[in-house]
């Protein structure tokens, strides 16, 4: 029998052996860096700047919020929603909370639903119009009016062609078409009721609406009847409302100026009020004013108490 040799590979002891090392994980090797860790810090930082520049730019914007505004910053801009309420909450004093709003809106909306059908408000001044701002994102027709000190207009003795600022008033009203054939409900909160007498009785005299397609509505009287029913804790609500509206707060969170029909004779403002002056004006520049007026905080206002709302409404139906 014939032995073949067998080959041995030499040994270099002097080599030092191969010793196995268990890899690091990928993820760590590759994200674990000073470097990453800053760039993200970099990109965070960026966004929130974003944010900053887009929440200042939506506050200083012309005119009122507009539901495609506020869907638009929901979805794409959850930093905005709380900028703007840090922002009321550091700047609102003594008026109401968009919590407390949101439950007012909701009581109005459905009660004016429910009563007023096929109808078109026209809001007075600014009283009203932080509310009805809500009612118009919710689908209501709202025609804002700026109007203030009204009380003292007798129709049968102040002429327009001697008060120009009441002229362009009416001349406003009337762009708005209200002879259409809808109800119209002359909107505000009252005292003694006198304003909201003085514009029916305008619109009655300068424009051409039925008789049956007028209505004066008192905005106590319609949130008094939508809060029939209500628990005592939104009845309270309902009580902080009215004490803000006494007070005459709700100048700061709304987005319609005050007007003086009767050109300053019963009220002053000054420079820094918010309010639409007459002065070397044509009326187009005054109604361009009526349309796009509007203050950072009201903006933010309006923001968060539609973001209130749509969650009373959320958890509403959840129930």
């Amino acid at each position: 029998m014939k032995i073949s040799p067998v080959k041995i590979t030499k040994i270099n002891y002097n080599k030092p052996l191969n010793r196995i090392q268990k890899n690091k994980p990928e993820k760590f090797k590759n994200d674990f860096s000073f470097g990453s860790v800053s760039s993200q810090l970099q990109n965070i930082m960026l966004y929130k700047k974003q944010e900053e520049e887009y929440f200042e730019e939506f506050i200083n914007r012309k005119g009122r919020v507009t539901m495609e505004e506020y869907e638009e910053i929901s979805k794409k801009h959850p930093f905005v929603l709380m900028k703007a309420q840090k922002y009321c909450d550091d700047k609102l004093k003594m008026n109401i909370s968009p919590q407390v709003m949101a439950t007012i809106v909701a009581r109005a909306d459905k009660y004016l639903k429910m009563k007023y059908k096929n109808s078109r408000i026209i809001s007075m001044g600014t009283s009203p119009a932080p509310l009805c701002e809500q009612l118009s994102m919710l689908g209501h027709d709202v025609i804002f009016v700026p109007v203030t000190g009204i009380r003292s207009l007798d129709v049968e003795k102040h002429n327009p062609e001697e008060i120009p600022a009441l002229k362009y008033l009416i001349d406003y009203i009337k762009s708005k078409n209200i002879d259409d054939g809808k109800q119209n409900i002359v909107l505000d909160f009252t005292c003694t009721g006198m304003s909201l007498r003085a514009m029916r009785d305008l619109i009655k005299k300068y424009i051409n609406v039925g008789e049956g397609n007028l209505k004066a509505v008192s905005l106590n009287d319609v949130l008094n009847r939508a809060f029939d029913d209500a628990c005592l804790i939104e009845k309270l609500t309902l009580d902080a409302y009215f004490d803000s509206l006494f007070l005459g707060m709700p100048e700061d969170v709304s987005n319609v100026p005050h007007y003086e029909a009767l050109e300053r004779k019963f009220t002053r403002y000054n420079d820094k009020s918010f309010a639409i002056r007459t002065e070397n004006k044509s009326e187009k520049e005054i109604f361009k004013e009526f349309e796009n007026s509007s203050q950072p905080l009201a903006r933010a206002y309006a923001l968060c108490t539609m973001h209130e709302y749509t969650k009373l409404s959320e958890r509403n139906f959840k129930i």
